[in-house]
């Protein structure tokens, strides 16, 4: 799945998820199960640009720039955390009618 993640493939958290940054860590409360989840640094960042709408080549270039990290390194990090997200129904794809409405 990793490689059709890239480019310009945005991603939105699901409507069944609140969260807050607390002290530079991300704490994420999915409310129908009761589970909270917390993010390291490199997470936050990844969530705060994909739940602002930024494309996933977006977050890798982000965290690129804010870590001493190869790109590559930084894609296959990022794309991981992605597939995480979306096994545990935190997060899913943008439809292309909703990123053409906020155009």
């Amino acid at each position: 799945m990793t490689t059709e993640l890239l480019g310009n493939t945005t991603f939105k958290p699901t409507d069944d998820v609140t969260w807050r940054d607390v002290s530079g860590e991300m704490v994420v409360l999915k409310l129908s199960s009761g589970e909270y989840y917390t993010f390291n640094e490199q997470g936050r960042i990844t969530w705060l640009a994909l739940s602002e709408g930024k494309s996933m080549e977006q977050a890798v270039r982000m965290v690129v720039d804010e870590y001493d990290v190869s790109s590559d390194k930084a894609r296959e990090d990022v794309e991981a955390f992605v597939v995480g997200l979306m096994e545990q129904e935190l997060l899913d794809r943008q439809a292309e009618a909703e990123k053409e409405a906020r155009e």
